[in-house]
């Protein structure tokens, strides 16, 4: 039942403070020391030296721990950003009338095409766990919506893998197939699906939850116009995804 006091300096307790994620309770408390009307001002209050100190502490990096899909999703936008810039090659075409952002005029070497294979598996991956961290108290809109760009990577990522690449040999199936066509369909009948549900969500959802941090869903009627719209664009272009 002893109680134990312990005493702290500045500088170990502005690295506590930094480590346990309560900088603006820190600056709370030079506030309330100072008796001060605004956190600007205590920091004002402080010599050079202390501020100096205090902003060395507030910059160190936080002892978090970074979630698996964070660094995945790191390291395959680094991996696409560095399989591509070796295309990047802005300018005219040789007749001079188009803009050329990439250069693919020769035949892309098999290294690289085996890196934007990997690189298109690992977002695909990345693009379900992404889905899967959604808090389970999440407005049905952001949950279609999470799943309409889960969905459409997914079955972007497993065309891009089948012989569907136009590389002659460097693919992981074939999507024609019956199981390559079969799996191509369900990524493209589930992206339909919940592009599906979201049109339902607009047309039906009562209390419209959600509705107002995305653009053009502010009131129901340009909610059910765009779904809708979008939807049929969708439905357009998602033909390209399935096999003759």
């Amino acid at each position: 039942d002893n109680l134990i006091l312990y005493s702290l300096g500045r500088q170990d307790f502005e690295s506590a403070v930094v480590e346990s994620t309560l900088v603006d309770e820190a600056l709370q408390v030079l506030k309330d020391a100072y008796q001060t009307e605004t956190r600007l001002e205590a920091l004002s209050k402080l010599t050079p030296k202390e501020l100096y100190q205090f902003a060395v502490s507030a910059g160190r990096p936080k002892k978090k721990s970074v979630s698996l899909h964070s660094t995945l999703a790191a390291l395959s936008a680094a991996a696409f950003f560095v399989t591509i810039l070796p295309f990047f090659a802005p300018g005219m075409d040789s007749r001079g009338s188009t803009l050329t952002i990439f250069s693919y005029n020769a035949s892309l070497p098999d290294e690289i095409v085996k890196q934007f294979l990997a690189v298109t598996i690992l977002q695909g991956i990345v693009a379900v766990m992404g889905y899967l961290r959604l808090p389970m108290n999440s407005p049905r809109i952001r949950r279609l919506g999470m799943g309409i760009a889960t969905a459409a990577v997914v079955m972007f990522s497993i065309v891009s893998i089948s012989n569907l690449n136009g590389e002659p040999s460097l693919y992981l199936f074939d999507a024609f197939t019956v199981p390559g066509r079969s799996l191509i369909m369900t990524t493209a009948v589930v992206f339909l699906w919940q592009f599906l549900c979201l049109v339902d969500c607009a047309i039906t959802d009562k209390k419209m939850a959600g509705f107002d941090t995305i653009p053009g869903f502010q009131t129901r009627a340009g909610a059910v116009i765009l779904t809708i719209f979008l939807y049929t664009v969708s439905l357009l272009l998602i033909q390209t995804a399935f096999p003759i």
